[in-house]
């Protein structure tokens, strides 16, 4: 394949979006550890794509995917640097197994240098693939990226130069795994202006998750929250540096559907924001845009956002539910954000869902520390009577998982709960509205609530389970647990409480880790206040 001239940009389905002309003559094999139509359309891997593209004019990239890659038939050699996009800590194991399956050693002291570098990004906490994965890009990728292909592009075929190089940089968001102390900091790298550098489709395919036509085009209006939930890592890891979240203008957001226009005739605009969204800037967005006769989804909406103007204006936009996520009980509340709503309010937003003929839609969880049965059997009878007060002809869906216990959030120092207490608090909860007609529960299923409870917090130790899944996997939760015990003996202790604010991930900083600590010590003292606590 080296020294073939190919198209810059190379996917393995058809695709609308820009061309990219010119020769590329440095390779670059971008791996999307989700499938196919799971992955295309994430914008964090399209937004660092087409930067390098832009940037970098001796790049070609091909992409491939989980459920593609195995009809590929790469080989690593025809490749000059191989970077891994992983979103989510239960595709670790694919990661590796997309390795091996274009040839790669299993781990990367295996590889000399006539192998190209691994580079991931995605990840929150690296350790668990830090024996698979040559360099680690933490934080907005895109200037990062940049650098280091420029440098591999000047080093070609010299790898451990390249990595010797990158490590004296100290380039933001670089963590080189096998360069780096034990007590060297890591800063993520900020995201870029949204004003100036948006993240938003670049390409789309009509095999998508959204079972939309390839007509769509969804853009990013906002990153961060100035709300700080304890248990979000998106919040504590977007918007690095600012106090409140960076926001993208109304005149931008046109000027980009005008864009997409040139490729297609653009049908609908899918928005995402952070919870803390201006709201007015928000109707100004989706007013401009129902002008311009496209329809306009949103994702879940800030409970305390929520008034007639923008439900009216969504219900005009072509919105087909309100999404609102509650977390919890009411007496729990006070836990998950320092601006926590009532039950009132939830009803407020029911009436709205009433008025305006649309089907509502609640994201709960449980497990937080201090829970009590008491606190899961209130939830479970808050979903009842939410049901009972929407209009019997509108559908109701309830989305409730465990509260997964996050790197770089204040409760990663907190103690999460058991497989078998997931299941135990999941049945308790939803025992209270069995038999009510019309109520639609989605959970996700245990054998990944076990992994991403592991992995989210895990350390090196976890490679041994991660190479076992990749190569023999099992997506039952038994089976699981048995190679859990039976590969890492005391993994209990990624359950437990942690005594002191040192993690293997403390080295890496979205967030002042003193600060961390600090807000879950003051949140432990409340919690004892109020006699739910040791």
């Amino acid at each position: 394949m080296k020294g073939e001239q190919v198209e810059r940009y190379i996917s393995p389905r058809i695709e609308t979006g820009p061309y990219f002309p010119g020769r590329g003559d440095f390779r670059v094999l971008f791996l999307n550890t989700n499938p196919y139509r799971v992955g295309v359309v994430n914008l964090g891997w399209q937004t660092v794509v087409e930067y390098l593209l832009v940037a970098c004019p001796f790049v070609s990239i091909r992409i491939e995917y989980a459920d593609t890659i195995e009809y590929a038939h790469l080989e690593p050699l025809d490749f000059d640097l191989v970077a891994i996009h992983i979103p989510f800590e239960t595709n670790c194991p694919t990661a590796i197994r997309m390795l091996n399956q274009i040839g790669f050693p299993l781990f990367s002291r295996e590889r000399n240098s006539s192998f190209p570098i691994v580079i991931a990004g995605g990840v929150y906490n690296p350790f668990p693939l830090a024996d698979f994965v040559d360099v680690f890009v933490l934080g907005d990728g895109r200037l990062p990226m940049v650098e280091l292909v420029n440098l591999c592009f000047g080093e070609k075929g010299n790898k451990q130069k390249v990595l010797e190089i990158a490590s004296e940089r100290k380039i933001r968001g670089v963590f080189i795994p096998n360069l780096c102390g034990a007590q060297e900091q890591i800063s993520a790298s900020p995201e870029l202006s949204l004003n100036e550098y948006p993240i938003h489709t670049i390409w789309s395919s009509e095999d998508n998750v959204y079972g939309l036509p390839p007509d769509y085009l969804s853009i990013m209006v906002a990153l961060g929250c100035r709300y700080k939930c304890p248990f979000c890592v998106v919040s504590h890891c977007q918007g690095i540096g600012r106090d409140r979240e960076t926001e993208i203008e109304t005149n931008r957001v046109l000027e980009i559907l005008n864009w997409r226009r040139e490729f297609i005739s653009v049908k609908t605009v899918k928005l995402f924001f952070a919870s803390s969204v201006n709201v007015e800037k928000l109707k100004r967005i989706i007013s401009e845009l129902t002008k311009e006769k496209v329809d306009v989804l949103v994702g879940s909406l800030n409970c305390r956002q929520i008034d007639e103007e923008l439900v009216t204006l969504l219900k005009q936009s072509g919105q087909n539910r309100i999404t609102i996520a509650p977390e919890t009980n009411q007496n729990q509340r006070w836990k998950v954000s320092k601006e926590y709503i009532t039950d009132e309010r939830i009803f407020e937003i029911v009436k709205l869902a009433n008025k305006y003929d649309l089907p509502l839609s609640l994201y709960l969880m449980y497990g937080l520390p201090g829970e009590t049965d008491k606190d899961i059997i209130e939830l479970g009878k808050l979903v009842k009577e939410v049901r009972r007060a929407l209009n019997s002809s509108l559908e109701m869906q309830v989305h409730c998982n465990q509260v997964y216990l996050k790197p770089h959030t204040p409760w990663q120092y907190a103690g999460q709960i058991s497989p078998e207490e997931n299941i135990r608090r999941f049945n308790l909860f939803s025992g209270e509205f069995t038999g009510i007609p019309k109520i639609e529960v989605k959970t996700l299923d245990i054998y990944s609530s076990i992994l991403q409870s592991l992995l989210a917090r895990s350390d090196k130790e976890m490679g041994k389970l991660l190479v076992n899944l990749a190569f023999s996997p099992s997506y039952d939760s038994r089976e699981l647990m048995k190679r859990v015990e039976k590969l890492i003996p005391d993994w209990q202790r990624y359950f437990t409480e942690r005594e002191l604010p040192e993690e293997p991930w403390s080295q890496i900083v979205f967030q002042d880790h003193k600060i961390l600590w600090q807000r879950w010590m003051a949140f432990k003292k409340r919690l004892k206040q109020e006699g739910r606590g040791e």
